[in-house]
């Protein structure tokens, strides 16, 4: 897997304007795999920091100047690296997780399967519930965790010819993790957690 950061240009109000559009972020990014299937493509957009910045995950790796050669929004040159994954059962390791905490609703539909709308998790105990039940089948365990909501996060698809807009709930998770089962957690970081990863959701990021 190949691990990129790319800054953003804050005075630039093109790239404002695109950064606070998840979903044309990511169709940006996807730009950067001319030549190859890129499997999955993972981003966090970290606004907080200045320049504001994005990490970006993905499994092939990246040529950043055929997303962004004639798309001037980017501060600095990108960076990239390699990222494995070395890790054992028992190793205690941070993490950050922008995610998008939700459940599904009941269809109405007795005795059929049929999934119904996905809604938001908005109080904190049921979004550090959720948080552990993902951890649970990531193959790790929660030592320490901090839940910081983040609103809700605003995307359009095509600003120019429609108003239509998808709202996500967003949340993120901090803290500490024991390793339990290396397998899964390798697998969890490379796919994602949760829903909305097209819209900036579902990187586990990890760090000694």
């Amino acid at each position: 897997m190949h691990l990129s950061l790319l800054e953003v240009d804050p005075r630039s109000h093109i790239a404002r304007t695109w950064l606070g559009n998840p979903y044309r972020v990511h169709q940006r990014l996807l730009m950067a795999f001319p030549n190859a299937d890129p499997g999955r493509v993972l981003f966090r957009i970290e606004d907080e920091w200045a320049p504001p910045r994005i990490i970006v995950q993905s499994e092939a790796e990246a040529e950043w100047a055929a997303a962004f050669g004639d798309f001037a929004v980017l501060a600095s040159p990108v960076q990239q690296k390699t990222l494995s994954i070395d890790v054992a059962a028992g190793d205690v390791l941070r993490f950050r997780l922008r995610a998008n905490p939700t459940k599904r609703l009941s269809a109405g539909c007795p005795g059929k399967k049929v999934d119904g709308a996905r809604v938001g998790l908005f109080k904190e105990e049921d979004q550090r519930a959720w948080m552990e039940r993902k951890a649970s089948s990531a193959g790790f365990e929660l030592l320490f965790v901090e839940v910081r909501p983040l609103s809700t996060i605003v995307s359009r698809k095509n600003p120019a010819k429609d108003r239509a807009r998808q709202s996500h709930l967003a949340v993120q998770f901090n803290g500490r993790l024991r390793v339990t089962d290396p397998r899964e957690l390798e697998e969890a970081v490379r796919c994602g957690v949760g829903s909305a990863k097209a819209y900036g959701f579902g990187l586990l990021s990890l760090a000694r």
